[in-house]
């Protein structure tokens, strides 16, 4: 039996001014799945969520959860934010400030009993480790605490489905990383539904059941996450999820000459300028032995140490004899600065695109 949607966006439109920031949006997220909106600064991924919370008016489109209509202008429907039970967190976490951590987790349970609000408001807090501090003020937390107490918060009414906008994006590297690990357990195991929105690809790629990529207002590609990262519809999407080397050539008899040799182009019109593209840990390298090998030979540029591996760069010339400087991905020993080394790409790693 398929899981029922939680949330299902259809064609939703959004103006600003006269300027198009949303432009015929649609996603759905299932009971018990976490999906990201993911995509740079300004591609209108926020007005989506607030959309879907009902903090924006819809201007257009149609916002159902749980399979019923809670905004659609053309049927005059507009569920307000508080009727529509979501849960919200928010980049700044809104606590607020006058109320202890219970005091807020409290907030949204006002029609529950007190002794059965007050029993919901520990078990949450004790899913987030933050039990110990119910008698706290948000001054005095950390902000990876007001992080769990905002996401406790959230999940304390059971809502259908949770809303995050950037929610982690305010919190230094390596307590994000932790924080962002727990939310991600926490709810698995509460079995939430949750459309999480982020401009980090790493956080996408790593809370993610799907991937929505959102540039300029419209979805460009939506699909798990090793499909956008090993299948990507076209440059933009490739490179939003890594660098990837880029080469550029023109099709003729179907092929592609590139410094990695003649490269089949199925798909691509004779006569067309393409990009030729992969990613820097797709390449190997290996000392050069003579001149005869079987590869590119190459001399390397620089090397830089980034304590989980290596950035080697490569000078290469492309088919109309423009110097192109490869970067590759490597985990052990690297050659030096003047090594002549062997570069290979495997067939499968190389990705082919239209110029644009």
């Amino acid at each position: 039996m398929q899981p029922q949607d939680a949330l299902v966006l259809q064609d939703l439109e959004h103006d600003y001014d006269r300027v198009r920031a949303v432009a015929g949006v649609s996603l759905s997220v299932k009971a018990g799945e976490v999906v990201c909106l993911v995509g740079p600064s300004g591609c209108g991924k926020s007005t989506v969520l607030r959309l879907a919370a009902g903090l924006e008016t819809l201007q257009s489109g149609r916002v159902s959860m749980r399979g019923e209509a809670v905004g659609d202008p053309a049927a005059r429907v507009r569920v307000p934010p508080e009727r529509r039970h979501i849960g919200l967190v928010f980049q700044d976490f809104a606590l607020f400030p006058h109320l202890t951590v219970g005091g807020n987790v409290a907030f949204g349970l006002t029609q529950r009993p007190p002794v059965e609000r007050d029993q919901r408001v520990r078990e949450v807090l004790r899913q987030v480790e933050m039990d110990g501090y119910i008698d706290a003020y948000p001054h005095a937390l950390s902000g990876g605490q007001q992080q769990r107490v905002a996401l406790a918060r959230a999940l304390a009414p059971e809502p259908s489905v949770l809303l995050l906008d950037e929610p982690f994006s305010g919190l230094d590297e390596r307590l994000r990383e932790q924080v962002r690990d727990d939310t991600l357990r926490l709810l698995r195991r509460n079995g939430t539904a949750a459309l999480l929105v982020t401009h980090d690809p790493e956080e996408a790629l790593f809370m993610a059941d799907r991937i929505y990529l959102m540039r300029a207002g419209k979805i460009v590609q939506s699909g798990p996450p090793q499909e956008l990262y090993y299948r990507p519809a076209d440059l933009f999407v490739a490179s939003f999820f890594s660098r990837v080397n880029e080469l550029r050539g023109v099709v003729r008899d179907g092929h592609v000459e590139s410094p990695l040799g003649r490269l089949g182009a199925p798909g691509q019109p004779e006569g067309a300028r393409v990009v030729v593209s992969f990613r820097p840990e797709a390449v190997t390298l290996s000392h050069a032995r003579g001149d005869d090998a079987d590869g590119l030979i190459v001399e390397v540029q620089d090397t830089h140490f980034l304590g989980t591996g290596w950035v080697v760069h490569v000078p290469v010339r492309d088919a109309e004899g423009r110097e192109v400087k490869l970067s590759v991905r490597l985990n052990g020993r690297p050659p030096k600065a003047g090594d002549r080394v062997v570069l290979k790409v495997p067939p499968d790693a190389i990705l082919m695109f239209p110029e644009t």
